[in-house]
């Protein structure tokens, strides 16, 4: 399952986010490591476009009608914009604005969720 590279190095930023949320207390430790995960989670789309022949795969193969490829996708989208909301709320964590903290909670749980949802998904697609 792990046999891909990306899928590998995916997997060990998961365990180092899974890190950062269980012990938030050092909070320049916290965003620090957050911030590079989000930062690898960005990038990867880009890697992928230009590191590989997805017009093949996607188009002469026939995959872009796949199931999985579309539920990957939309796990994607919904990381990127549950990324975005929790920056936005962190730096009002930051600035100690009352009221915030169980919401970055909150959102911090979902990503954690959607975060292994796209690892596995991806982990599916990977090429063997």
């Amino acid at each position: 399952m792990f046999s891909s590279p990306v899928v590998t190095a995916s997997a060990l930023t998961y365990l180092f986010m899974l890190y950062a949320w269980w012990f938030h207390r050092p909070r320049i430790l916290h965003v620090f490591i957050m911030a590079i995960c989000m930062i690898y989670d960005v990038c990867v789309p880009f890697y992928l476009f230009f590191a590989r022949h997805w017009i093949h795969l996607l188009f002469d193969k026939g995959e872009i009608l796949d199931f999985l490829v579309w539920f990957h996708v939309g796990l994607d989208i919904m990381l990127f914009v549950v990324y975005a909301m929790q920056i936005r709320v962190g730096i009002q964590v930051w600035r100690k604005v009352p009221g915030v903290r169980d919401v970055h909670r909150q959102q911090g749980n979902v990503i954690i969720v959607v975060r292994l949802l796209v690892l596995l998904s991806g982990a599916l697609l990977a090429p063997k």
